[in-house]
Formats: structure tokens, sequence, C-alpha cells
């Protein structure tokens, strides 16, 4: 497989988890559920359980109903970024996993994807400020615009990879 592709995908999905902590992963632990991406040969088949599929999917739903919230903390205070980075971690190892990488190239996917959350976290948070301040939009209508882009990104990244694997293994069986 393309390294460069998968690392490329890795550090997607990881910017991604900075915005919504649990959705990328949630999303990732659904598809491996339905077998849209082998994780059987993974120290990730954990993720394809329906028992972490669900749960991963509850935390992202109430994530997502809480970041409209005015009690939420800052995603820049030391934990939230850190399970950012966590969470981003563990979806660029799973892409690279995905994909039938070497050992390594499923270590670089976890570092990019910590990385690129932690990134994709300070981005976001600007980036949100920013336009509730210059373009007065209310916080609550760009927080929807983050899990729009959360949500499709996550479902866009992980379905590349599916293809990708599709396209590689067809005619092998």
């Amino acid at each position: 497989m393309d390294s460069i592709n998968t690392l490329g995908l890795a550090a997607g999905i990881g910017a991604l988890a900075g915005l919504r902590t649990f959705t990328p992963p949630a999303v990732a632990s659904q598809a491996a559920r339905h077998s849209l991406i082998p994780l059987r040969r993974s120290r990730l088949h954990f993720l394809r359980s329906s028992g972490a599929a669900n749960t991963l999917t509850a935390l992202a739903i109430g994530e997502l109903v809480a970041d409209k919230l005015p009690s939420m903390p800052r995603r820049l205070e030391a934990g939230g970024l850190t399970m950012r980075a966590a969470s981003g971690a563990v979806c660029g190892a799973t892409i690279a996993s995905a994909r039938r990488s070497s050992k390594k190239i499923i270590a670089a996917g976890a570092v990019l994807g910590g990385l690129a959350a932690i990134a994709g976290g300070y981005v976001g948070y600007h980036v949100r400020r920013q336009i509730c301040t210059k373009v007065n939009v209310p916080d609550p209508g760009v927080a929807v615009v983050e899990d729009v882009l959360a949500i499709g990104g996550s479902v866009a990244i992980v379905s590349r990879c599916a293809s990708l694997l599709s396209i590689a293994t067809r005619g092998r069986f």
C-alpha cells in the first residue's frame, strides 16, 4: 500500500479528532464492526466489537450535544487536548492498520494522528473564536458546522481507506 497516502489519511482523521474527540474513533469503529475496514489481525481488533462501536458512538453523540453548552471546558485545556491527541493517535493507527501497513507505518500513523489532533484542536478553537467574534455568528451555529466537518470528514476518510483496500485486493481471491 502507498505509505504516503496512508499517512495522509492518518493525519487527516487525527486533525478531525482535534475538532471532536469521539467522532472519528466512533466512525472507524463502526466501519470495522461492519467489516468495511479490516482490523481482524490488528492490535486494534477490539474496535470491531459491537460494544466498542456502540460505546464510542454514544460518547460521540454525547460530545456533540455537550459541545453546545456554555459550561463546556475549552478544548485547549490539558485534559481535553490529551484526550484529543490519544483519539487522533488511535485513529491514525487504525487507518494504517486497516491498510495493512508495516509496524513502522502504523507507529508513524499513530504519531501523525496524535500530532494532527493537537493541531486540529488549536486551529478549530481559533477559527471558531474568530468566526464568533469577527463575523458575529453565534457559537452553537459554528459548533454545528464543526460537527458536520468532523462527521463528514471522518466518514470520507474511512470510506477512502475502504475503497483503496477494495482496489488493492480486487482479483486476489
